[in-house]
């Protein structure tokens, strides 16, 4: 397959056969000398090869620590007026949360910690505010 270039003085299309790739060539019409250009390759396609699904992420032990104290510092504040339920919530995810600042998710087990200490105080607070309504009513 001859390569086809064009002068770069006079425009001319030039036709040189494969063998003198990177030589210098002489345009016929102007003379002026060129060098021939190498022809360009065809695109080889790579076989791809499929990767491996790696499955679902597994979390260490630290890390669900950390996850479920921020989901129980959650669960803690929607249901401060519960003490039966926010207490428990609040209480079991400061531990949690506590465990889970060693692990990878650190600022996720902080977050769980603030939001289970904010939990905790509303859940006591509301618990106070009971208590002396109900021993106020009684007097």
């Amino acid at each position: 397959m001859p390569i086809e270039f064009r002068c770069s003085q006079c425009n001319a299309l030039l036709k040189t056969p494969d063998d003198t790739a990177g030589r210098t060539a002489v345009c016929p019409k102007c003379g002026a000398d060129l060098a021939v250009p190498t022809p360009e390759r065809p695109l080889q396609y790579i076989k791809s090869v499929p990767l491996e699904d790696p499955g679902p992420r597994r979390f260490s032990p630290g890390e669900n620590k950390a996850i479920a104290s921020l989901v129980l510092g959650l669960s803690g504040l929607c249901f401060f007026c519960c003490c039966p339920i926010g207490l428990p919530c609040a209480l079991v995810g400061l531990v949690l949360g506590i465990h889970g600042v060693r692990s990878e998710l650190r600022r996720l087990a902080i977050v769980g910690i603030v939001l289970c200490s904010l939990a905790l105080a509303l859940n006591l607070g509301y618990l106070a505010y009971v208590l002396v309504q109900w021993l106020n009513a009684g007097i």
